[in-house]
């Protein structure tokens, strides 16, 4: 075999390896707890890598940061329209909230934070249709959610 055609064959090896190698048939199940703390690079987009095709341990349909006192606190995830409960989602001891749970976004969410007492503590007006909390709420482009 020559050497150009041993050469496209290597290429050809890494590149379609590359290619697969973050592929995941499956999503594996991934849901933050208040009692964890295994998360880490807080404030930062979780989704950079937590996507199909991405790094990151299951595709996250839900993640963000909070800052303040969030020991025991959680968020719900409200339907925009009904303000029906979709799902609640814990805070990590760091301050990460994540799931890799199916959220249905079609009418939107609202956002709520819960603090350990139970109580809402921050609500978010606006209407969302992404999971992916640390997209704007970064401290330069909205403001960091923070739990008083």
């Amino acid at each position: 075999m020559s050497k150009r055609v041993f050469a496209t064959y290597l290429i050809l090896f890494f590149f379609f390896g590359w290619m697969f190698s973050c592929y995941k048939p499956e999503n594996e199940t991934n849901i933050s707890s208040s009692k964890e703390d295994e998360s880490h690079k807080k404030g930062e987009n979780c989704m950079n890598c937590h996507y199909r095709e991405g790094p990151g341990e299951g595709w996250f349909s839900v993640a963000g940061s909070v800052y303040g006192n969030y020991t025991n606190a959680s968020v719900n995830i409200l339907d925009a329209e009904s303000y029906d409960l979709i799902k609640r989602i814990e805070i990590d001891e760091l301050g990460n909230l994540y799931t890799t749970e199916n959220i249905d976004f079609q009418n939107g969410i609202r956002v709520e934070i819960i603090n350990e007492n139970g109580q809402v503590t921050n609500v978010m007006s606006t209407v969302v249709y992404t999971g992916q909390c640390n997209l704007c709420h970064d401290g330069q482009f909205e403001n960091l959610i923070e739990i008083f």
